[in-house]
């Protein structure tokens, strides 16, 4: 399959926050207002497309230094120096197992690597487990360097980590 990505427009945003709800509790919720609020925080928020313009995916991606209330992102503000972070990434089910999580990622890590970032950091639910998300992650050379509770969500997050370093991908 043929992929695109392009940042996010306008147009994208109920249907970003759509794709969001539909994957909640993998992301964590987010309506229409949130992401207004979001947005001109982050670094890009990008699209996957397929070849007829039929959106597949997203990502949120955070800098250091931003003002975002997020514990995840503030955890690793506090624990790394350098850090490209994904706030959250989402993928319709009709662009599951066809490569849209691995080109956004390709175009995270190409990202991080332009800005001077040493480090890819996101996060990946263990309670609730979501095996799949952190195998996946796994498979793309992530390490784990910390656990974050949330009890007050029901939650718990392994923290994780990628070099932008490494040349492969």
């Amino acid at each position: 399959m043929d992929l695109n990505i392009r940042e996010a427009q306008l147009e994208d945003i109920d249907w970003i926050v759509d794709l969001n709800q539909a994957n909640v509790p993998a992301v964590g919720s987010l309506t229409r207002e949130d992401y207004v609020d979001l947005e001109p925080k982050c670094h890009a928020v990008l699209l996957a497309e397929d070849e007829t313009g039929e959106r597949l995916g997203f990502v949120v991606l955070m800098v250091r230094g931003r003002d975002y209330a997020s514990a995840n992102y503030q955890w690793f503000e506090k624990t790394l120096d350098n850090f490209l972070y994904v706030d959250r990434i989402a993928v319709a089910e009709k662009g599951r197992g066809k490569g849209v999580g691995l080109a956004l990622y390709s175009e995270a890590l190409d990202m991080a690597e332009a800005q001077g970032a040493e480090k890819l950091a996101a996060e990946v639910n263990i309670k609730p487990m979501n095996e799949i998300s952190l195998n996946f992650h796994k498979k793309l050379g992530f390490e784990e360097i910390g656990e974050l509770n949330h009890p007050d969500q029901g939650k718990t997050v392994v923290m994780l980590v990628r070099s932008t370093l490494n040349p492969e991908k």
